[in-house]
C-alpha cells in the first residue's frame, strides 16, 4: 500500500498519484511507446514483476493508465495512457529537460537521444516524447556526431 501524505496540496496529491519508486518510470516507458508489460520491464531494468503488477493497477485505478487484455490463456494485456495520463506529459518534460541539462554530460545526453529517437523511428513514441527529442536534436546513424542541446553556463 502506498504511503500518502494526507495534505490538502496539490504537490502532496500529486505524488500521493505517481510519487512511488518506479511509477514515474512506467510512465515514461508508457510515453516512449511501450505498450505490453514485457517492454515496459524490458524499459525498467531492476523492477520486479511484483512491483510493475502492482504500479500498473494502481496506476489503472487511479485512471492514468488503462488496460486492455487481448488474450486470457495466457493472458496479455496493452496499457495506455488515458487522457489523465497523458497530460502529465508537461511534467514528464520538464523532468526530462531538466535531467538533460543538469544530469548528463554530453555523451550521456547523446546516447539518450539516439535510444528516444530510434523509439520514435519505430513510431512508438508518444507525441510529447517526439516534442522533447526534437527540442535536443535530430541524430545521424552510425558512428557521426550526435547534435544535443547545450548546457548552459
Amino acid at each position: 500500500m502506498p504511503r500518502r501524505y494526507h495534505q490538502i496540496c496539490p504537490v502532496a496529491r500529486t505524488l500521493d498519484l505517481i510519487g512511488e519508486r518506479w511509477t514515474f518510470l512506467i510512465l515514461r516507458e508508457l510515453f516512449l511507446g511501450a505498450r505490453t508489460f514485457t517492454d515496459i520491464r524490458e524499459g525498467c531494468p531492476g523492477i520486479s514483476t511484483r512491483i510493475l503488477s502492482d504500479r500498473l493497477k494502481l496506476l489503472a485505478d487511479q485512471h492514468l493508465v488503462r488496460r486492455e487484455v487481448y488474450a486470457q490463456h495466457p493472458l496479455r494485456a496493452d496499457y495506455r495512457l488515458t487522457p489523465a495520463g497523458e497530460s502529465l506529459a508537461p511534467v514528464l518534460q520538464s523532468l526530462f529537460r531538466w535531467g538533460m541539462e543538469h544530469t548528463l554530460d554530453a555523451r550521456q545526453r547523446a546516447v539518450v537521444a539516439r535510444h528516444v529517437r530510434g523509439r520514435i523511428e519505430r513510431g512508438q513514441a508518444n507525441p510529447a516524447a517526439r516534442a522533447l527529442i526534437e527540442e535536443y536534436g535530430e541524430h545521424a546513424t552510425g558512428r557521426r556526431a550526435v547534435k544535443t542541446r547545450q548546457r548552459p553556463g
